[in-house]
């Protein structure tokens, strides 16, 4: 069995979460929202184009993945960095974060949305 890589499972982590940060601060917040004619309605390719790194750099990491313990590590810590950052971006009143189950319903937000953002994260992981 293969040692469990602790370091790349922070560098994986912190990656994905950074390249979160970067969609949504710079990306979205400071290059998409300015240039919406109204700021109701985002056209689904520009979301594509914001949103697609966060994919591709999941894909990149989990292409990196030795064991199965590094793999769960990793999936469960990234859903938690998602979650995280999606609560403090909720309750700092960010841009696309202005309506969230984190303020609304906390328990569905922590559990059943954690859930399926671990097994997205999981399947990007397996994938890569």
């Amino acid at each position: 069995m293969k040692p469990v890589r602790k370091n790349f499972i922070i560098v994986a982590t912190v990656v994905v979460t950074a390249t979160l940060y970067l969609c949504h601060q710079i990306l979205y917040k400071l290059i998409l929202v300015p240039k919406l004619p109204e700021l109701k309605q985002v056209p689904l390719l520009w979301w594509a184009g914001v949103g697609g790194l966060i994919p591709l750099a999941i894909l990149v990491m989990g292409n990196r993945i030795r064991s199965w313990a590094e793999f769960l590590a990793i999936s469960v810590l990234t859903a938690f960095a998602k979650q995280f950052y999606e609560f403090l971006a909720t309750h700092l009143n960010q841009p696309g974060f202005l309506k969230s189950f984190a303020v609304e319903d906390p328990f569905f937000f922590w559990t059943r949305i954690n859930l399926e953002s671990f097994v997205f994260f999981a399947i990007l992981y397996g994938i890569g």
